[in-house]
């Protein structure tokens, strides 16, 4: 039972089943975890720092269409253009893949 809550605990701060197996192989093998799973917190969080950084970008890029959109007179959108509002807006935050 305990083994099954460490593991919901685990899963809960983030860790794949992968990272949990990896913990308890540690500790069946009689080491410490300890560094193991201070190294992999620090990995989720660079990892969770990296796509807020991205969050953020992505919802300037997206402020400034909702700006665009707002100021767009659909009469005034051409043939050769898909949509307006979009136009350029991939190189506004690196040509991100979609």
């Amino acid at each position: 039972m305990r083994r099954l809550s460490f593991i919901r605990d685990a899963q809960g701060a983030g860790l794949s089943l992968a990272e949990i197996r990896s913990v308890l192989a540690l500790r069946d093998a009689g080491a410490s975890p300890c560094a193991h799973v201070a190294a992999l917190v620090e990995a989720h969080l660079q990892d969770i720092d990296r796509r807020l950084a991205e969050l953020r970008a992505t919802r300037t890029v997206l402020r400034g269409l909702a700006e665009r959109a707002a100021a767009t007179d659909p009469a005034d959108c051409t043939d050769a253009e898909v949509c307006r509002i979009l136009t350029g807006a991939g190189s506004a935050v690196g040509e991100r893949p979609h």
